[in-house]
Order: C-alpha cells, then structure tokens, then sequence
C-alpha cells in the first residue's frame, strides 16, 4: 500500500488489519513493509525496511521479538549495511525489469543473484518481475526464498497463477525422485540429520561424512 492513492492513517491500519487475519487463518507470518509503527501496533510477525527507510539496526532494537527484513540491491549496499546482527533475511533486487514500482532499480539479473547469494551471511529473498515464464530460473538456483507482486495481484484467476508459478518446482523435484541421485555430503556433528532429512525429502539419497578424508 505505497505510492499515489495508497491508503494512510485509520483506512490503512484497517487493510493491515484485514489482511493480518486472513494470513493467521492460513498460518502464514505477516510482515508489515516499510511502516514500522504500523507493525508494532497491530503486533505483526514481522518488518520489512528498505534502504532509505529507519535503519535496520535501529528497528531491531525496537522490535527484536520480530522477523525483521532488509532490501539490498547490490555488492556495494550489502557492504554498506554494516553489522546485519538481527536481520533474519535480505530481500535483493529487482532481478527482472518490474513495474511494480515506479522507482524500481536497474535489474541485477539471474547471475546478479546468485552473486548475492554467495556474498550475503544471511538468506536471501529474490524479487523483481518474477512471473511463471521465468521463474524456472531462479528455481535452479540454491536460494532460500521468492517473493512476487503482480504475477499474482494482477491475475485474472489467482489459483490458476499460483499453480503456475509452483509449477517447475514440482517438476524439477519429480525428476530429482525419478533420479533417487546419491549426495555426498561433509556436515558437523550438530547438522547431519537435518540435512540427511531435508535430502530424503525432496527424493534424494544421503551418504554423511564428518571428515573429508571418510569420503
């Protein structure tokens, strides 16, 4: 709810309010974009803050028990960013051109994040002109997270957009249980059953090491 006639004061609290019961019936965390007070009063999951908005460190200090999201475009703004103690994720982009947003940067592309994502100490949230047509590309890289607006704000049947956009996914997890392939892996002592587990799930077979030299 941004931009030239969005909703402020009471309407917009209401709409937040609305749209917060509807993500609680689903059980889906609500995260309040840019407007922190706003967050804080009708006690939602989280907060999501950009660059030119209250500086990240300060809102986890007032909000530590929240999820709390930071928008970094590129190398030099993670730089910038300093100490990320208490931010839980980054949301980087736009990777697609996007007419979400009148103001919306210079696209950074596949390869701009999947740099990010190997730059970045925290998960990172891909957005930006994503759509069901290429989506499949960010779908085959190793990030955690994709969030998009119009492909299904502006959809003519929003099941049918949801489905779509899920789509490769299933497809792409089909083929890996097709396979059963065996992945080798070097974890700590803390870590091994939870990545063994998260293999087994999406269909593939575990082999676990806590030394190289085991392999």
């Amino acid at each position: 709810e941004k931009g030239p006639g969005s909703l402020d004061g009471e309407a917009k609290e209401q709409l937040a309010k609305a749209a917060f019961a509807i993500t609680r019936r689903y059980g889906v965390p609500f995260i309040v974009n840019d407007d922190v007070e706003l967050a804080l009063r009708i006690g939602a999951d989280g907060i999501h803050v950009g660059q030119t908005d209250e500086l990240a460190s300060e809102v986890v200090k007032r909000a530590p028990h929240m999820i709390i999201g930071l928008t970094v475009h590129n190398k030099e703004e993670l730089e910038r960013s300093g100490d990320l103690a208490g931010i839980d994720y980054l949301g980087i982009g736009p990777v697609f051109p996007t007419n979400s947003k009148s103001d919306a940067k210079k696209p950074i592309g596949v390869e701009g994040i999947l740099e990010m994502h190997y730059l970045s100490p925290l998960p990172i949230v891909a957005i930006g002109g994503i759509h069901q047509h290429n989506v499949k590309e960010l779908l085959a890289l190793p990030i955690p997270g994709i969030a998009v607006i119009s492909a299904i704000t502006k959809a003519e049947n929003v099941e049918e957009a949801v489905h779509q956009l899920l789509r490769p996914s299933r497809t792409i997890l089909s083929k890996i249980k097709k396979l059963n392939p065996i992945v080798l892996n070097v974890a700590n002592a803390v870590t091994p059953q939870y990545v063994a587990d998260a293999i087994s799930f999406i269909g593939g077979s575990p082999i676990m090491f806590e030394d190289t030299e085991d392999g």
